[in-house]
């Protein structure tokens, strides 16, 4: 909140890991990816990964921002959840431009300790 006021909300619906929403017509996946926050999740659409503040064009979310954001925890959501997945979808994160997942797994710098070297 950066020192400024504000209200706490409380959500009307708590998702978890793999659960599928069903909205206007799309089947849409909810993964957990914590790091950024403890409840960050990415959501997937088609051919589309909404990734928020999880990962960007060649960089990752902050974590120094919140209480809870952890950065370790972040690069184990990206490494063992998003690039775990079989296809190349195109990743909309939060603002920013866009990019793929096979562009991060070649590319990112904060997760090049270790994935594109396997």
């Amino acid at each position: 909140n950066f020192g400024l006021p504000y209200t706490p909300v409380v959500a009307d619906v708590l998702l978890d890991d793999g659960d599928e929403l069903n909205i206007a017509d799309y089947n849409i996946k909810v993964i957990h990816t914590p790091g950024h926050t403890s409840g960050g999740v990415c959501y997937v659409i088609e051919n589309y990964i909404f990734t928020g503040d999880t990962i960007f064009l060649n960089s990752v979310g902050r974590t120094d921002l919140g209480e809870d954001g952890d950065h370790y925890e972040l690069l184990a959501s990206i490494m063992n959840k998003l690039f775990t997945l079989e296809k190349d979808y195109v990743l909309l994160p939060g603002h920013e431009e866009n990019t793929t997942l096979s562009h991060e797994k070649l590319t990112n710098p904060y997760l090049e300790f270790g994935w594109n070297k396997r």
